[in-house]
């Protein structure tokens, strides 16, 4: 696991917080589609089945804004979890909801793909938006971040390796 400055503040702080009172709500068709992913091939990709996507092309063609296989994968299989779950307080509660779905996503991706496939899964938080994503590491194409930028970036990074 490799992070930024600014995810350590957000996980340090996570680990302080005590448990408190929030008004949340959860889109349980959305949110059931992360907790149980389930994930699937498609042109050398791996993607995520997602309720509101459009339909795939018959195949991938790069364009300038995704030059590659890792670019498209990681535009696709994005999550925005103030999507699923709404909550009307300023806390933690998406930064471990997210933390607990890595965990699910990188059994469920070393499973599925034993020893044929290695994943970047990258959660950026920054203590409003939280949004997940993935992309297989492919040898001949760069990660969809940059390892050495990552205190470039305003909000917290975390990336794993599965």
């Amino acid at each position: 696991m490799i992070v930024n400055s600014r995810m350590e503040q957000y996980l340090s702080h996570l680990l302080d917080e005590h448990t408190n009172q929030m008004n949340i709500s959860i889109d349980q068709a959305e949110i059931q589609n992360l907790v149980t992913p389930y994930f699937f091939e498609w042109d050398q990709c791996v993607l995520l089945k997602q309720s509101s996507v459009e339909e795939l092309p018959v195949s991938f063609v790069p364009n300038s804004y995704l030059l590659d296989r890792t670019a498209f994968e990681a535009y696709y299989n994005h999550i925005h979890l103030n999507d699923c779950i709404n909550s009307t307080s300023r806390s933690y509660h998406l930064l471990q909801t997210a933390i607990e779905i890595i965990e699910i996503w990188k059994i469920t991706l070393s499973n599925q793909f034993k020893n044929r496939k290695r994943f970047i899964i990258i959660l950026s938080y920054d203590a409003e938006d939280c949004v997940l994503r993935f992309h297989t590491l492919r040898e001949e194409e760069r990660s969809w971040l940059n390892v050495d930028s990552l205190e470039s970036y305003a909000e917290g990074i975390m990336m794993i390796e599965v």
